[in-house]
Parts: structure tokens; C-alpha cells; sequence
């Protein structure tokens, strides 16, 4: 569904399907985190990174967005 939706998709219309999928495949998590990032949702991205897994939160890329949807919030936790 998601490759028929295209990289162009809408938010709205992508994000149940990154979500259900990340239920039923927990690396597709990192998936989820990286889609609400790109979209400003850092609350929301910050939200879902607990439940990436580890190998997945470890990647460089993950914590840098990390660091940066803190610093967009204002927060330092």
C-alpha cells in the first residue's frame, strides 16, 4: 500500500499504514520515527522512538534527528 501511495503521499494517508505496519514488524518503527520527522511531527516522532529497536536507534541518522526534534522543542531530555 505504501509503494502504490508513492513517496509523494500525503501524511495523513501515509502514517496509519506506517504505524500498523510497525505493529507488525517493530524494525519498521525507525521507518515511522523518520516519516514524522521529515513532516515536522517531532512530538510525534519522539513518541514512537522508545519503540525502536535498539540496532535501529543506534543508527546515526536516527540520533541526530533525535537530538534535532529536542532542540526544535525545546527540550533537553
Amino acid at each position: 500500500a505504501l509503494t502504490a501511495l508513492g513517496p509523494a503521499a500525503p501524511m495523513a494517508a501515509t502514517e496509519p499504514l506506517l504505524r500498523r505496519l510497525a505493529q507488525l514488524d517493530p524494525a519498521a518503527t525507525a521507518d515511522l520515527f523518520r516519516a514524522l520527522f521529515e513532516h515536522g511531527q517531532f512530538e510525534a516522532a519522539l513518541g514512537v522512538l522508545s519503540a525502536v529497536p535498539p540496532r535501529e536507534a543506534a543508527d546515526p541518522q536516527v540520533m541526530g534527528r533525535h537530538a534535532y526534534a529536542l532542540a526544535a522543542l525545546g527540550r533537553i531530555d
